[in-house]
């Protein structure tokens, strides 16, 4: 019997219990006033409590691109090879709470929002096991506002319990077959992003903290080269500065800001090579509303980057085989919403930065184009859709430049207050732009399909 059942019923039982004439006793025979069932409802403070269920088919698993032709001779028994257009059905339960302990005190205080939320996603590959994985999901938002001061700290902290051991890709593998497989793996991600926002009139100053982790506990194995087997290094990115903003108006300001980082890249066991750096960012912004309908945040700069002597380079690039241990390169960031109507949401978005790989030694420029499209065509019914364009380019220490085109449609439907169900279909298309010193280049382009359905029950 599922304990929470009785917890759940209880105040139905009661209500029904005291309504009963035999237990109520005579007074309750005698009078023509009907006691009205007892109904819980949900407090203000618990903003979410909801179980999702969702079933998809997966039409390529690994996002691999090999075939059975490249199939390794002889490998380690205990690993998986990842082969293309291996399928599976995939089922996902996703229960969710999230408490906003600011609503309990409702008194108008600077503490606007302090919430917690925990979201497990459990995932099953029927055809596929060693993909099974749960990921355990913990959200922190805390916003305070005093006037003249405003603080948000954002925390995403995620712990996935899945396998330990990496996939063998024959013939080679794109950056985002690794990606793709890699959120699988057994690890600790967090993302923290903190701001201070000290406003008057006319400029403000705005302390500025960000934390990208990653920590992942797979098996490393020295066969990569033998097998292309994916060893997955931890790593992080996390940097603090300011930005000083001048208000054109109220509602658009211009900002200038200055960050210094540092990236960790933890170095293989049998390899000292890494690309841990420092780096600073000069960045020119602007930020706000120019009409009603349209909001614009946006940060763009040089990045002047230091490595150590460990960064690996590749001899034939340069004449001397060297690579420049001080690069500078363009960071740029931002966002555009545009709400043309009440019915009409399109969110477009970019970024490009520096950052070093998850499969060890090397960094690379991380780009990319992210557009999302929502019209609400009754208070039941919505349409998603999605546009992105993904980059990673590893030139100039390695022969690689990936990218990825992925579309995405939906539709959500209201079938009463608590029951939401939708249905969803993705497409993935690599490309490989950099065949040169590659043996096998057609093995690291892969194209994926995946369809869904689900349902959400919201309390």
């Amino acid at each position: 019997m599922d304990p929470l059942k009785p917890a759940c019923h209880l105040p139905v039982i009661l209500a029904i219990a005291l309504s009963s004439p035999v237990l109520a006793g005579d007074a309750a025979s005698k009078t023509s006033v009907q006691t009205a069932p007892v109904i819980w409802e949900k407090p203000a403070w618990l903003t979410d409590l909801s179980v999702s269920v969702r079933e998809s088919y997966d039409s390529n698993v690994y996002a691999a691109g090999a075939d059975s032709r490249f199939y390794p001779a002889t490998w380690p028994s205990n690993l998986d090879v990842a082969l293309k257009n291996r399928p599976s059905w995939v089922t996902t339960i996703s229960p969710k709470v999230g408490v906003d302990l600011a609503k309990l005190w409702n008194d108008g205080g600077w503490i606007k929002t302090l919430a917690f939320g925990y979201m497990p996603d459990i995932v099953q590959y029927h055809n596929q096991s060693s993909e099974d994985y749960t990921a355990h999901r913990f959200t922190t938002v805390l916003k305070t506002d005093n006037g003249a001061v405003k603080a948000n700290i954002d925390n995403a902290f995620t712990a996935i319990d899945g396998s330990h051991d990496g996939l063998i890709y024959p013939g080679g593998y794109s950056s985002f077959c690794n990606s793709t497989t890699r959120e699988r793996r057994d690890q600790v991600q967090d993302r923290l992003k903190a701001t201070v926002k000290f406003d008057s009139d006319t400029v403000f100053v705005r302390p500025a903290l960000s934390l990208q982790y990653y920590n992942l506990d797979t098996t490393f194995l020295n066969v990569s080269k033998t097998y292309n087997y994916m060893n997955y290094v931890d790593r992080y990115d996390i940097n603090g500065g300011a930005d000083v903003g001048y208000y054109l108006n109220k509602n658009n300001a211009l900002t200038l800001g200055y960050r210094y980082g540092h990236q960790y890249q933890q170095a293989l066991p049998w390899d000292a090579q890494n690309s841990t750096n420092d780096y600073q960012r000069i960045l020119a912004g602007y930020e706000g509303n120019p009409v009603k309908w349209l909001k614009v945040e946006a940060q763009v700069g040089p990045q002047f980057t230091t490595y150590t002597d460990l960064r690996p380079y590749n001899n034939g690039i340069k004449a001397d085989g060297l690579i420049d241990t001080n690069p500078t390169d363009v960071y740029a960031e931002g966002s555009v919403t545009i709400t043309p109507t009440k019915s009409d949401v399109l969110v477009l978005k970019y970024k490009r930065w520096n950052w070093v790989s998850s499969t060890g030694k090397n960094a690379y420029m991380d780009s990319q184009i992210d557009s999302s499209y929502r019209h609400q065509f009754t208070k039941k019914l919505q349409l998603q859709l999605g546009f992105r364009v993904s980059q990673s380019d590893y030139k100039p220490t390695t022969y690689r430049n990936d990218w990825l085109y992925t579309t995405s449609a939906g539709f959500k439907y209201a079938f009463t207050k608590n029951l939401t169900g939708e249905i969803a279909y993705v497409w993935d298309q690599d490309a490989n732009d950099q065949v040169y010193g590659i043996t096998n280049p057609t093995t690291r382009n892969f194209e994926r399909q995946v369809v869904s359905t689900g349902v959400t029950w919201a309390f």
